[in-house]
């Protein structure tokens, strides 16, 4: 049941930075993953950056935007409560040479 939950947030966090977020420095995130806690108060979610010099910047301004997003989770998810979101920079493993 968790995982079902944790990709339809994946989904709605996705929709509501492209869709409903008015800042610009979150139209270029693209979230990786998202990973509940066993209570599913906390979410993780993972995201990468198009340009990575900016994601320091993006990230904060995710973190000013959670309030945003968590209001509008409630809005869309039939939950009783919208999950505390932490957001942190998806680190892909280099495989080139």
């Amino acid at each position: 049941m968790r995982n079902r939950y944790q990709s339809e947030l994946k989904k709605s966090i996705s929709q509501i930075l492209i869709f409903r977020s008015q800042d610009p420095r979150v139209k270029e995130v693209s979230v990786q993953d998202v990973v509940l806690s066993k209570d599913m108060r906390f979410a993780k979610v993972y995201i990468s950056v198009i340009d990575e010099d900016k994601a320091d910047e993006v990230l904060y301004a995710l973190d000013c935007a959670e309030g945003f997003i968590r209001k509008n989770l409630s809005d869309d998810m039939p939950w009783r409560f919208a999950p505390n979101l932490e957001f942190v920079l998806y680190k892909e493993i280099d495989f080139g040479n």
